[in-house]
C-alpha cells in the first residue's frame, strides 16, 4: 500500500509536469478558483495516457485492501474447514446424525470404508462451509455440545467483517438490507448510520481490525475444539497457545496478545501450576510493553508467587522496575539455567529496557563472560523497502553492464578469428 500511494503520487505529479511544460492550464474569467485544460489535438494521446496509469494506480489502491479483506476470510474459511475435518476424524460419531447419503452406484466406487467415510467428510464439511458464518458458529456449538459465542465479545465484529466481505465479492461493496440486518442481529454498533446502497471500503484501521478479529476467533476456537476433543493432550495446547503469544509480543501486537493472554487465564482453566505462572508473567508483559503499567502491577499482584522459582521472581522485579533486585536475582541463577540462557536475554521482550542499562551488561558479562552485542530489530518502514530496491536495480544494471562487456569482448574475438581466417 505504502508503495502504491508512493507510485500514485509520482504519476500525478507527472501529468501536473505534463500541463506545466504544454501550458494547459488557462484560468476561469469568472471564476478564478475554477481550473480549466485547454488540449490541442497533438498533445490529447499523451495527456490520456498519462491519465490512465494515475487511474489505474487509483483503482489499484482502492482495490489492495479490499482484496486482502476478501483472502482474510477466506483463509479462515479454509482453516475452519481444516478443524470440522479434525473433528470428524478423532470423533467418527459425529457423522451418525449426517444427513448425507451416498447412492449405491457411488458406493460401488469405493475400495474400503475409509474411504467411503472420507467421501461422507468431504461432502459435511461442504455443506457446512456453505453455510453463513453465524450458522457455522451454532453448528459447531451443537456438535460440540459447549456454547463458544459465550463471552466472546469480538464475536460482533467477526460477523461484521464476514458480511462485508460478503457485499464485496457480490456488490462491489453496496451496503444491502441482508447485512443491515445481520449486523443488528449480532450487536454490530453503528449500524443505524448506514444506508442501503452506500459503499463500504476497507481503511487502515478496517484493515488491521479485521486481522486481529480473525487471528483470535481463529486461535480461540481451534484451542476449545482441540481441548474439547483430546482433553489429555491440554500440555501440548497450552504450549502451542503460549508459543503464538510470544510470537505477538515479539513481533508488537500487544493488543491482541493481552486478548489471548486473558483467554489463557480467564477461560481456560485446566493448566499446570507452571503454565498458570507463564501465561500470567506474558499477560503483565504484554500490558508493560503497551505502557499500561498499572495494569501490569494488577495482573502480578492477582497471583500468589510466593511458592515459585527464581525465572518467574525475576520476571516480577523487572515488570515492577526493581533493577538492582533483577540484577541479583540474575546472578542467583547464573549461567546454567535451562530456560534464562544467554539467548534468553537477548530475546525475550521482558528485557527491552533493563537491558539498555550498563548495570545490566556489566551483569550478563559477570554471568557468561562474554559482552553483551544485541542489535534492536524494527519493522522496515517504506525508506528501507525503496532503499532496497535501488540496490537491487543498481546491482542488476551492473550485472547486465558486465554481462554486455562480455558479449562485446567474445564478439570483438570472434571478429579476430573471421579476418585472419579471411586473410589465410
Amino acid at each position: 500500500m505504502s508503495l502504491l500511494g508512493v507510485k500514485l503520487i509520482q504519476e500525478s505529479k507527472h501529468v501536473d509536469k505534463y500541463i506545466k511544460d504544454n501550458g494547459l492550464l488557462i484560468k476561469d474569467e469568472e471564476n478564478t478558483e475554477l481550473k480549466q485544460l485547454e488540449i490541442p489535438e497533438s498533445k490529447i494521446k499523451e495527456f490520456i495516457k498519462l491519465n490512465e496509469k494515475v487511474d489505474t494506480t487509483n483503482l489499484a489502491y482502492s482495490l489492495l485492501p479490499i482484496n486482502f479483506v476478501v483472502s482474510f476470510v477466506s483463509q479462515y474459511d479454509a482453516y475452519l474447514g481444516g478443524l470440522i475435518r479434525v473433528m470428524f476424524l478423532n470423533k467418527p460419531e459425529f457423522l451418525n446424525n449426517s444427513e448425507k447419503n451416498i447412492m449405491f452406484s457411488e458406493l460401488l466406487k469405493f475400495n474400503s470404508i475409509e474411504e467411503a467415510q472420507e467421501f461422507v467428510v468431504e461432502k459435511e464439511v461442504e455443506s457446512v462451509l456453505r453455510e453463513s458464518h453465524i450458522k457455522q458458529f451454532k453448528w459447531l456449538e451443537n456438535k460440540l455440545g459447549i456454547p463458544l459465542r459465550k463471552d466472546l465479545l469480538s464475536f460482533s465484529d467477526f460477523i461484521e467483517i464476514t458480511e462485508r466481505r460478503n457485499l464485496f465479492v457480490h456488490c462491489n461493496g453496496a451496503i444491502s438490507r441482508q447485512y443491515i440486518e445481520n449486523c443488528k442481529e449480532n450487536g454490530v454498533k453503528g449500524i443505524d448510520e448506514l444506508k442501503i446502497d452506500d459503499l463500504l471500503d476497507a481503511k487502515p484501521a478496517y484493515f488491521s481490525k479485521c486481522y486481529m478479529t480473525l487471528f483470535e476467533i481463529g486461535v480461540k476456537l481451534g484451542h476449545v475444539i482441540w481441548r474439547k476433543l483430546k482433553p489429555e493432550e491440554n500440555n501440548e495446547a497450552d504450549g502451542h497457545l503460549n508459543e503464538v503469544c510470544y510470537e505477538l509480543l515479539i513481533n508488537g501486537h500487544y493488543k491482541l496478545a493481552i486478548n489471548l493472554l486473558t483467554f489463557a487465564t480467564e477461560t481456560l482453566k485446566k493448566h499446570t501450576q507452571e503454565m498458570v505462572c507463564v501465561f500470567t508473567i506474558n499477560k503483565a508483559l504484554a500490558y508493560y510493553l503497551s505502557n499500561k503499567k498499572q495494569d501490569c502491577i494488577k495482573v502480578i499482584d492477582k497471583h500468589d508467587w510466593s511458592a515459585t522459582n527464581d525465572k518467574f521472581k525475576l520476571a516480577i522485579e523487572i515488570l515492577k522496575e526493581n533493577y538492582p533486585e533483577s540484577l541479583e536475582i540474575m546472578r542467583s541463577i547464573g549461567n546454567k539455567n535451562e530456560h534464562l540462557n544467554a539467548e534468553a536475554y537477548l530475546d525475550w521482550p521482558l528485557f527491552n529496557e533493563i537491558r539498555k542499562t550498563a548495570e545490566f551488561k556489566q551483569t550478563y558479562k559477570e554471568i557468561f563472560g562474554e559482552e553483551l552485542i544485541y542489535k534492536e530489530t524494527k519493522p522496515r518502514d517504506l525508506e528501507d523497502i525503496l532503499t532496497e530496491l535501488k540496490q537491487i536495480r543498481k546491482e542488476t544494471e551492473e550485472a547486465q553492464n558486465a554481462e554486455n562487456d562480455e558479449i562485446i569482448e567474445e564478439v570483438e574475438s570472434i571478429n579476430e578469428e573471421a579476418e585472419s581466417i579471411m586473410e589465410e
